[in-house]
């Protein structure tokens, strides 16, 4: 049980993390394109909503794999 807990914690920032340099590069090529600034507070807003979607997606993925056992 450990063992899978340590898995699952290191998934959930794997995804987090290609998340969030998915969310920069769009952002950052965004605000290029438009001639802008970059909006921190969109930054900030996906990277929560990324954190909360993770923890959903990786949740019912657990879930899924323990109805299936």
């Amino acid at each position: 049980m450990p063992n899978e807990r340590v898995t699952l914690i290191e998934r959930f920032f794997k995804s987090w993390f290609g998340w969030m340099i998915g969310v920069l590069v769009g952002i950052s090529l965004i605000s290029l394109w438009n001639g802008e600034g970059i909006d921190w507070s969109l930054i900030i807003g996906l990277s929560i909503g990324g954190l909360i979607g993770t923890s959903i997606g990786i949740g019912l993925k657990k879930n899924l794999k323990k109805e299936k056992n």
